[in-house]
């Protein structure tokens, strides 16, 4: 089975600078591939992706379309602000532990582990769609580069200042919440454990009632009522 990969973008204008978050989510359906499958567009809204247990998120920083190195990147406040982010609101989210950034391997971008607070039970069906990583990319376009503030403290500094920090608060929260909580409600999110349990059998009924034949739709209903109980016995265990 394939890794696939698709992109996501959210972005900030401001009156001298604009902030472009360009987000490549990994999935790995079933098993992992050595090729990487890119996908145009957008995934279909109902494909069900879970998070086994951990996944990974990666940073790259670009200024004026320059790449910035990843060490100054890694040990940057705009990394930071987003690891903050994801810890102030954990419990929201289901995180369970966040890694410390990492940003001392040569040729690595920087990165930090996000781990669940649940699981998949082991009685989960061998065969999902797993979300492996995202990569994060700043893209940050100053116009008015002959400002005194631009030059004392960068984008990627240690230290934010306030237009910019309003900017990354604004980007951060349009991803969490249209492209993580939105888009992987089974991972992020306090409803996830609920709505892992009627995902199969309530999509298999609907599709089933909608035949036009009276008898085969009575059957299928009588089949997909012990499946669906025992959805949320794994639910009720989960």
């Amino acid at each position: 089975m394939p890794t696939v990969s698709y992109c996501t973008v959210v972005r900030h204008v401001a009156e001298r600078f604009t902030l472009v978050l360009n987000a490549c989510h990994r999935l790995v359906v079933n098993t992992p591939s050595d090729v990487i499958y890119a996908v145009k567009g957008r995934l279909p809204p109902d494909l069900d992706v879970q998070l086994p247990s951990s996944m990974g998120f990666q940073f790259l920083g670009i200024v004026n379309g320059s790449r910035i190195s990843d060490d100054i990147v890694g040990q940057s406040a705009v990394v930071a602000h987003f690891h903050r982010y994801l810890r102030m609101n954990a419990d929201e989210l289901g995180v369970d532990n966040l890694s410390g950034i990492q940003c001392d391997e040569e040729g690595v971008l920087p990165k930090f582990t996000l781990t669940t607070s649940r699981p998949l039970p082991m009685n989960t069906p061998s065969f999902t769609v797993a979300l492996d990583s995202i990569e994060l990319v700043y893209n940050w376009k100053i116009w008015d580069t002959n400002n005194d503030y631009v030059l004392d403290a960068p984008p990627f500094s240690p230290q934010l200042l306030l237009p910019y920090e309003t900017a990354l608060d604004d980007v951060i929260k349009k991803f969490v919440s249209l492209h993580l909580v939105c888009r992987y409600p089974l991972v992020f999110g306090p409803w996830r454990s609920v709505a892992l349990c009627p995902t199969c059998s309530t999509g298999l009924r609907i599709r089933a009632s909608r035949v036009n034949a009276v008898v085969f739709s009575r059957n299928c209903e009588d089949e997909f009522k012990p499946l669906q109980k025992r959805e949320w016995t794994i639910c009720a265990d989960y």
